[in-house]
């Protein structure tokens, strides 16, 4: 149930650091490039540059290393690469090659036989400088609570502009558009540039119309709002004096202040936050059955059960439970959020649909009933899908209805897994009076059942493909021959290949069930 991600959701995941692994690779990418300037500095050497020229590269490379710095003592955070830290690492990185680039862009000013990679490494530094504008305002979101309209303008501006404005400016690579670099290696802006500030003054606005309507206290605001201030500032101060060019380190500046007036006071907060989630993530995780085998006297039936949340919590679940002696009922389920909210709906929902099925009935009859409750007080829209059946153990008969939820897989005599394409009806809890069917399965020993949520066949890779139901169906014959636990682990493995280090947007959440018969009971017609 995740909506699309748009344009701008996938181009922050390419740029914004995940882990430690590639936090330390970032950490030496950014030695690199203080090295490598250093190099590039010593071998055209201080004398052989205006003054002007000189002072500007020394700034960079006084700001290199301080980046570095604060980057390592970012990536050293007792929390880990969370959201925020994930975040203002990357906005480092992006300071980073910004002040490469900035310190190259005077080291080949005034050089004619470097006319391409004066042109090459300005348009670069105007790229690089873009997205770092973008990194921030996805940092700003996460910093401040950004009122919604203004959230949408920016988002919608940026999705419509961002295209357009990365073309401009690899344009520069073929012909002048924004920018020229004369026969002398001399760097010049063309009229066209006012077009390029004129896209990014719509931008710019948002930003401080972002900052200054936002719903936290004013010394966040102000210290956040230096990232426009200070950059800001010094382009004035450029138009006045063509000479100075600090642009690229009064934004690594900025970051800095903000480092070291926030991250620490917001550290404490988020470290309150992150010990509430894994205190709700333990109880949720006690709420659930996490006890295999479930019912260790009875031999008619193996089953395993897991759920892997997004976040710290999840909105899916399973459940099974004995109604009686003969009956067993097993149901998943997915709530349509994410996170406290749905896990809250999705323990309310669990409890009824347990308290419901102890009343007896057939399974469409207590979803029916548990579907008219949780509309009554649904009052923030939210809805479920589930599959449930009722198997008895005695026949292997099982009742099971399907109120919106992904279609089972099911295997029969012959060993291989299909899926089951059974009688839908609408996801529960959006409104009363909506009857759900029943429809049943006879299951001969051996039979397998297996249900799962939409995070398993949507996982998806890098490349942005999903996991899928082929890759599914190939997989769970692959190990069809296993018992449930083993299915389960083995699927689990097999999308963790897939996704390759993707980040997970949904939870993904599986239930096995195999049915083994009565002992010693007269064998049971074959129903698939």
């Amino acid at each position: 149930m995740e909506n699309n991600r748009n344009l701008l959701d996938k181009l922050e995941d390419r740029l914004t650091i995940r882990s430690k692994k590639s936090g330390y690779a970032g950490l030496g990418f950014m030695i690199l490039l203080i090295l490598a300037l250093n190099t590039l500095v010593s071998l055209r050497g201080f004398g052989s540059m205006d003054a002007a020229w000189s002072r500007n590269i020394g700034v960079n490379l006084m700001a290199g290393p301080l980046c570095a710095v604060i980057y390592y003592c970012c990536l050293q955070d007792s929390a880990g690469v969370g959201e925020q830290n994930a975040l203002f690492l990357s906005l480092l990185i992006t300071s980073s090659i910004g002040i490469f680039l900035s310190g190259c862009r005077w080291l080949v000013q005034g050089m004619p036989s470097l006319v391409f990679w004066n042109r090459l490494v300005n348009v670069l530094l105007f790229f690089n400088n873009f997205m770092m504008l973008f990194m921030f305002w996805r940092y700003v979101l996460f910093m401040l609570e950004v009122k919604d309209g203004i959230r949408r303008g920016i988002n919608n501006y940026l999705q419509i502009s961002i295209i357009p404005v990365l073309l401009l400016i690899l344009l520069n690579l073929l012909t002048p558009v924004l920018f020229s670099v004369d026969p002398d290696g001399f760097f010049r802006i063309t009229p066209l540039f006012l077009l390029f500030s004129v896209l990014i003054l719509p931008l710019m606005i948002g930003l401080s119309a972002a900052i200054i309507t936002a719903r936290s206290s004013k010394r966040d605001k102000i210290i956040v709002g230096t990232f426009i201030g200070l950059p800001l500032a010094v382009f004035v101060i450029m138009i006045f004096t063509p000479n100075i060019s600090t642009l690229e380190a009064s934004m690594f500046l900025s970051v800095a202040i903000i480092y070291v007036t926030l991250i620490n006071e917001r550290g404490k907060k988020i470290a309150v936050t992150q010990t509430e989630l894994r205190m709700a993530s333990n109880i949720q995780d006690s709420v659930l059955p996490a006890v295999f085998p479930p019912f260790p006297e009875r031999e008619e039936i193996d089953l395993y059960a897991s759920m892997d949340p997004a976040r710290e919590i999840g909105g899916d679940f399973y459940d099974f439970f004995l109604i009686d002696e003969q009956h067993l009922a097993v149901l998943i389920a997915d709530v349509s959020d994410k996170g406290a909210p749905a896990a809250l709906f999705m323990m309310s929902a669990k409890n009824l649909i347990n308290y419901r099925a102890h009343q007896g009935g057939t399974p469409g009859e207590i979803i029916t009933d548990v579907s008219v409750h949780i509309a009554r007080d649904n009052k923030y829209g939210m809805f479920i899908t589930i599959w449930m059946g009722i198997l008895d153990l005695t026949t292997g008969v099982m009742v099971c209805t399907n109120a919106g939820h992904e279609y089972p897989a099911i295997c029969g005599a012959d060993g291989v897994f299909r899926i089951f394409r059974d009688k839908h009806g609408l996801v529960a809890g959006v409104m009363g009076g909506l009857k759900y069917r029943d429809y049943e399965l006879v299951l001969s020993p051996g039979d397998k059942i297996f249900v799962y949520t939409d995070g398993v066949p949507e996982a998806n890779n890098p490349a942005g493909e999903i996991y899928g139901m082929d890759r599914l169906e190939a997989a769970l014959n692959r190990t069809a021959d296993k018992s449930p636990e083993e299915i389960l682990r083995f699927i689990r493995a097999d999308v963790d290949v897939f996704v390759d280090g993707a980040k997970q947007f949904d939870d993904l959440t599986m239930l096995c069930l195999e049915y083994r018969g009565k002992p010693g009971g007269d064998p049971v017609a074959p129903g698939l």
